[in-house]
């Protein structure tokens, strides 16, 4: 049985899974479809309720704490809407609104971030979400790039309310203690383990997420008095001009200054926040209710960014002069108990005299591939490796696009395609995962049934760019669509997206003498 999820007949449901869309701790969000109804798609959270307090310490209790809430706040159109729930003995799993656009912070490219223009309309939609909750007299206390989602018309939408907290009932407040959130985007009073107000917790993290859209970066591992950069903070009173500050616009460095008081008494409410000069200014993306004009226009300046120049940018790859029969070999060993995720059954390993057999790298030149028949997705992973920083999304894209996830698709663009077929296409991108210091196992001790598949996922850990943890799948496909290329897409499981997508950079760099790509007109 699928560890992520209960079978069709242990939940006996008239819907469907199709794939996955998100991963946590202990649970996994599948995209759904009601039986008979192929146009009807959703969203539902199955958590492993054993493994939930085992690992997380949750109980019943707190699930149905977080439905509860959940369903307090569905109503507004920039929180994802709540459907239904239902659970039995292991299992309980939350159907909610599928954010059709994707993560947000998919589409952004870290060290560079967006326009303050588009910055500006996601964090007054942001704002918007926190005031009704705030009104509701809940406080979500766990707001960070993870749990900010896009609707199919590009707009912003709120998620995750496993933190959420009820600070305000019939007229009357009170404080929190649990300690929760992520580093980078935790106010400092819940560090100090005293009673706090959760809705200014929540203002901080506001602040922090601004930041990131603007910059592509965290201004600090955690705000904490020997974390170097918050200690400038904080010296500074809020007027850093180091770098990544001083690529802030004033108007933007007097509002964050603004939400990051660190007295929470003196942050700013959200009311007054909208009076900011940065915050009421006109904004070509949005109509006078926060709401998206243009969709497509949106979608296709979010895309352009995302661009990986494989001529430019220089990566220390250590240079193998080894045969090619001798390079794929292990170079680090793998956490033991780590589960290995197999799906199809057409891999075959090749095999003669017990030693392993490669093929070529390069099997074939980079000729143009066919592409799948709907915009999106496959061009865009493609598009990114271009030649050329595209200014606009090519011609031949734009016109097949209708809608927002046309162009900026709601998976992942953390992929890139190889043109050796899967085998030694994984056995190279292993190596030089290991290369990069990141943990794998070795392909040579994978389980016999594994060499039946021809899609397959490892697990990988690694450390980003400040030494947190990051964790997730790497899987490999066969695409006989594709004329035989194989898919290489990195999935985060746990970890800070921007430093995913910098680390599936540097991968697909050190890869680039595999990799295919392919110029639109």
């Amino acid at each position: 049985m699928d560890v992520d999820r209960p079978s069709d007949l242990e939940i006996n449901e008239n819907f469907n899974t199709l794939h996955v869309i998100g991963r946590g701790a202990f649970a996994t969000v599948y995209l759904c479809r009601v039986k008979d109804e192929r146009n009807f798609l959703f969203a539902t959270k199955f958590i492993n309720k054993k493994e939930a307090e085992k690992r997380g310490g949750l109980t019943r209790t707190d699930l149905l704490k977080e439905i509860c809430l959940h369903k307090l706040v569905r109503n507004h159109r920039h929180i994802v809407n709540f459907n239904d729930y239902n659970e039995n003995e292991t299992w309980l799993w939350i159907k909610m609104q599928a954010a059709q656009g994707g993560d947000l912070f998919d589409k952004i490219e870290p060290d560079v971030g967006i326009s303050e223009e588009i910055a500006q309309m996601y964090f007054m939609q942001l704002l918007s979400a926190v005031e009704y909750l705030h009104g509701q007299g809940v406080a979500h206390r766990d707001i960070k790039p993870e749990n900010i989602l896009l609707s199919g018309g590009g707009n912003l939408l709120l998620s995750d309310f496993g933190f959420a907290a009820l600070f305000k009932h019939k007229g009357k407040t009170r404080q929190s203690t649990t300690i929760c959130g992520s580093p980078p985007y935790v106010a400092p009073e819940i560090l100090k383990r005293r009673p706090y107000a959760p809705d200014k917790s929540d203002l901080w993290s506001c602040g922090i997420l601004l930041f990131v859209l603007l910059t592509g970066c965290t201004p600090w591992e955690a705000p904490l008095n020997d974390d170097i950069d918050f200690h400038e903070f904080k010296k500074l009173n809020g007027r850093s001009t180091s770098y990544p500050w001083n690529r802030l616009s004033p108007d933007v460095r007097s509002l964050l200054r603004e939400m990051l008081r660190l007295d929470p008494s003196k942050r700013r409410e959200i009311h007054d926040l909208r009076k900011h000069p940065w915050a009421y200014r006109t904004n070509r993306y949005m109509d006078r209710r926060g709401q998206c004009i243009d969709p497509l226009f949106l979608a296709q300046k979010l895309m352009v960014n995302m661009h990986i120049d494989l001529n430019l940018e220089k990566v220390k790859v250590k240079e193998d002069t080894r045969p090619i029969e001798q390079r794929f070999v292990s170079l680090s060993q793998f956490d033991h108990g780590t589960d290995l995720v197999l799906n199809d059954a057409n891999l075959r390993f090749a095999s003669q005299g017990g030693e392993y057999v490669t093929r070529d790298i390069v099997e074939s030149p980079r000729k143009r591939a066919p592409v799948t028949s709907t915009p999106g997705g496959t061009e865009i992973s493609l598009l990114q490796f271009s030649q050329t920083k595209w200014s606009r999304i090519p011609t031949i894209l734009a016109q097949g696009a209708t809608t927002f996830a046309d162009i900026c698709p709601p998976d992942t663009i953390n992929r890139f395609f190889a043109i050796p077929k899967l085998e030694p296409a994984m056995r190279r991108v292993l190596v030089e995962l290991r290369n990069l210091r990141a943990t794998t196992p070795d392909i040579d001790s994978l389980p016999a049934h594994s060499k039946e598949a021809n899609s397959l996922a490892v697990l990988m850990q690694v450390n980003d760019r400040r030494k947190m943890k990051m964790s997730g799948y790497v899987t490999f496909r066969e695409r006989l669509d594709l004329q035989g290329l194989t898919e290489i897409e990195f999935s985060k499981i746990k970890g800070d997206p921007l430093e995913w997508r910098a680390f599936f950079k540097r991968a697909a760099l050190a890869c680039k003498d595999i990799l295919y790509t392919e110029e639109v007109e």
